[in-house]
């Protein structure tokens, strides 16, 4: 079984959380064996010294511990598919570094996804949850006391199996069926927020079912990591107006790979096609440039790249990637144009190219690779997560 932990910076959430979850595994699990990939997401605190060691300090002859370095935060649902896609287990588990685990706690998730084929994704019942139906009441006056609380819930909801529409990512499973059927977390979301309702989505569509198991719990803190990413109200609003547009178009249709499926590894995306006709006419009218952004995000700084970019090589051909699936590309490319005019750049819009195709995420990097470079964005972890991707792709 692998169990994938994503942490980002709150080294003392995560060491607690790791010291929490070796223990908590029982015989019957650990007979199983069990990969545990602990995925420092682009930390600048102590993480970085002290993931690398705690592997040695909880030495397990039954769990394998690997630590995973991204250097730069490339936001939640990328860092998943990085831990997603490094993943062997057959049962795979998702958890974030604010939990504190009671043992035993994955036993009856295990057991639901074993027993139950059309069971999507199963998740325990939570001390902070937006799902009704998953929350618990931490009814314990310290965390001293916690571990008697969760047996004694524990024992008294085993066997219950409420089905949700939605699932929050902060503590999940699955089988590897699942993950081969629908893939990981959508980037387009960034930092995150609504991807988990992606996630959920493309999980029914595919035809199973998510439901929040009885003789489950954990104590979620709730959303340490999230609120550490600036203006993180503002990525709450539009990353479910992300959603709203992308459900619209994909739960209304039978289920299929273009539209449902993401690729976690190199491998999962379809072959590249370097003689394809689409590559013949790379570089054909001057360098061209890619500039993708999470283009409704305050925090982004596409508009000065864009700036600098038609500021400096005239050979530069510049592409904007603005995929109607996720943002209105009439409102984007208006903002384009009034930034380009008020920086009295208006005789450069020819450079321009607007491109707001609905590229499927399995063929994403045969479609960013017809370019010659992508442009880097200051803040942007939409941007940053197509780099990474390409990066990884050109590196092998």
């Amino acid at each position: 079984m692998s169990i994938v932990l994503l942490c980002h910076n709150n080294w003392e959430l995560t060491r607690d959380a790791i010291q929490s979850l070796v223990p908590s595994f029982t015989p019957a699990l650990r007979s199983r064996g069990i990969e545990l990939l602990i995925v420092d997401n682009g930390s600048t605190d102590v993480t970085t010294a002290q993931g690398p060691a705690i592997s040695t300090e909880l030495s397990d002859p039954s769990i394998s511990i690997s630590y995973v370095r991204l250097e730069e935060n490339l936001g939640i649902p990328m860092g998943m598919n990085v831990g997603l896609g490094r993943s062997t287990g057959d049962l795979i588990a998702f958890v974030n570094n604010d939990l504190i685990f009671p043992y035993g706690w994955l036993d009856s998730l295990a057991g639901a996804l074993l027993e139950d084929p059309a069971l999507g994704f199963a998740v325990p019942y939570l001390t902070y949850t937006s799902i009704l139906e998953q929350y618990a009441e931490p009814d314990y006056p310290t965390m001293a006391e916690m571990p008697a609380y969760a047996q004694k819930f524990m024992a008294e909801t085993r066997g219950r199996k409420t089905l949700v529409g939605r699932i929050i990512t902060s503590c999940v499973a699955c089988r590897r069926d699942l993950l081969d059927k629908i893939g990981g977390a959508d980037f387009w979301f960034g930092a995150g927020s609504s991807d988990d309702s992606d996630w959920s989505a493309r999980s029914q569509i595919a035809g199973y079912r998510n439901a929040v198991i009885g003789g489950s719990f954990v104590h979620h803190i709730g959303s340490a990591t999230f609120h550490q990413i600036p203006s993180s109200g503002h990525v709450y609003q539009i990353n479910g107006g992300k959603f709203l547009r992308k459900s619209a178009a994909m739960t209304n249709v039978p289920y299929s790979r273009k539209l449902h499926y993401i690729p976690v590894r190199t491998a999962d995306f379809n072959p590249l096609s370097p003689t394809d006709p689409q590559w013949t006419a790379r570089g054909q009218d001057g360098k061209r440039v890619l500039l993708i952004a999470d283009w409704v995000n305050e925090t982004s700084g596409w508009r000065d790249t864009l700036i600098h970019i038609l500021s400096q090589n005239e050979g530069e051909q510049l592409y904007l990637h603005i995929p109607s699936m996720y943002f209105d590309v009439d409102h984007v490319s208006g903002i384009v144009h009034s930034t380009v005019s008020e920086n009295g750049l208006g005789s450069k819009e020819t450079r321009i190219h607007l491109l707001d195709e609905d590229v499927p995420h399995v063929d994403f990097l045969n479609f960013i690779l017809r370019f010659d470079s992508i442009a880097a964005v200051p803040g942007d972890l939409v941007n940053r997560a197509v780099r990474f991707l390409r990066q990884g792709c050109v590196q092998g």
